[in-house]
């Protein structure tokens, strides 16, 4: 159980770490003169492309998270 929970875990850390790196880049090739709409910009199209394994990686964690703390 808490490998599982070590696991998962980690697994979230690297999606989020990989979801920024990729808005980052995002918003570097972006070539609006605005920061703020470039980043908005950047963040939603990111968010749309990887927004079911954001939500899987999410939900098992808060399960595996739920289950540690029972015990």
């Amino acid at each position: 159980m808490d490998l599982l929970f070590v696991i998962s875990y980690i697994v979230l850390i690297y999606c989020a770490t990989m979801t920024a790196f990729q808005i980052i880049n995002v918003v570097q090739k972006n070539r609006s003169v605005y920061y703020f709409s470039k980043w908005f910009k950047s963040v939603k199209r990111v968010l749309k492309a990887h927004w079911l394994s954001l939500l899987v990686v999410t939900g098992a964690y808060v399960v595996l998270w739920s289950m540690f703390n029972l015990t």
